[in-house]
């Protein structure tokens, strides 16, 4: 995460400053990075992947995960990225989420 962070301060730095140079190398060593990460995950476990935010119909929650969550869903929220609200909640009680295809 502190990559991250030091990432998106660099970004904002070179486009606040108008430099292009370092605005799009930012861009291009974070895309390699990531290459490298899904490179290494595709490696290790080939149908499995963790990620930030699950989407779709179809989402298995384990027990342990459900009782830290309690509510999963806002019932207010229907159609309006509940999946991002649900990911950073996630985060937040540090359950995991894992794409397996």
């Amino acid at each position: 995460m502190l990559i991250k962070k030091r990432f998106l301060r660099a970004e904002y730095k070179f486009m606040k400053n108008k430099n292009k140079l370092g605005y799009y190398s930012i861009i291009a060593i974070n895309k390699f990075v990531k290459w490298l990460f899904f490179a290494k995950r595709a490696v290790l476990r080939p149908h499995e992947s963790q990620v930030y935010a699950v989407h779709g119909s179809f989402i298995i929650f384990h027990r342990d995960a459900l009782e830290k969550l309690g509510r999963v869903f806002d019932e207010n929220m229907f159609l309006f990225c509940e999946e991002m609200a649900l990911a950073e909640e996630m985060r937040l009680k540090g359950i995991t989420a894992t794409y397996t295809d």
